[in-house]
């Protein structure tokens, strides 16, 4: 009995290792949300550490030099992120005329395919696109990208 128990202790062991692999990705997944945040802050201030260290060095106090850190890195996130929430709503107004466009791209797209000699259709093309509801998903990423940026003002 003692042999068997030891020969099946490798096999226990890597079905352990794949459990608990299995339970910190499911922990991770729905952590994201907290954990994102944390890595961002995590690594933005291992980034800018030398540029504290280097204010401290010139004499600056370090809840000065930390403010203008502060500043410098939000200012641009603001503009940027503005930008960003512009663009995208743009975008979104002018979204059927962008799928105008496409539709006109995909008419010389089928026929130049047609051409070569594949038979398809606008037609089978655009209900496998349909299908997949992709005008659909991308317009409201779009509006929820835009909602997230234009946030930044507020």
């Amino acid at each position: 009995m003692n042999h068997n128990s030891t020969t099946l202790w490798p096999i226990n062991q890597l079905l352990v290792f794949w459990s608990l692999l299995s339970i910190i990705v499911v922990i991770l997944k729905y952590a994201s949300d907290l954990i994102t945040p944390m890595l961002i802050a995590i690594a933005l201030s291992i980034v800018l550490l030398p540029l504290l260290k280097y204010f401290a060095s010139k004499g600056v106090p370090k809840i000065i030099a930390l403010l203008i850190i502060i500043v410098v890195v939000l200012i641009p996130t603001v503009i940027l992120g503005g930008y960003i929430g512009e663009e995208v709503k743009a975008f979104v107004n002018n979204f059927q005329e962008t799928k105008l466009q496409f539709n006109s791209s995909l008419e010389k797209f089928v026929t130049m395919v047609n051409h070569i000699g594949i038979t398809t259709s606008q037609s089978d093309i655009q209900s496998m696109i349909d299908k997949s509801n992709f005008t659909t998903i991308i317009q409201n990423l779009a509006t929820q990208a835009g909602t997230q940026f234009s946030n930044v003002f507020l």
